[in-house]
């Protein structure tokens, strides 16, 4: 998903938004686990998912999949660099 997302990027998501295309989403897929994608299109009971990074092709972007293996919408992107940092002395 880069750029918008990057590896270690916090993500927040929910799951009572409607998907939207252009959306980013949490996807429930077998064998692949947990995914991070774009909506690329909606029909009535399925959507096509696009990564954003055009150098890399991902497999679950070749056919539609159900919108039931949507978990949520991603709200918020924290990059790892942007939190604030709190350290302990013992």
């Amino acid at each position: 998903m880069l750029p918008a997302l990057s590896h270690g990027d916090f993500i927040f998501f929910c799951p009572f938004l409607k998907p939207k295309v252009g959306a980013v989403v949490v996807v429930s897929s077998r064998g692949h686990g947990l995914l991070v994608k774009r909506i690329q299109s909606i029909s009535k009971d399925r959507v096509e998912l696009e990564g954003d990074n055009q150098r890399l092709h991902s497999s679950i972007c070749d056919a539609p999949v159900p919108k039931s293996s949507i978990i949520g919408r991603v709200i918020i992107r924290l990059r790892l660099n942007e939190l604030p940092r709190v350290w302990k002395l013992i």
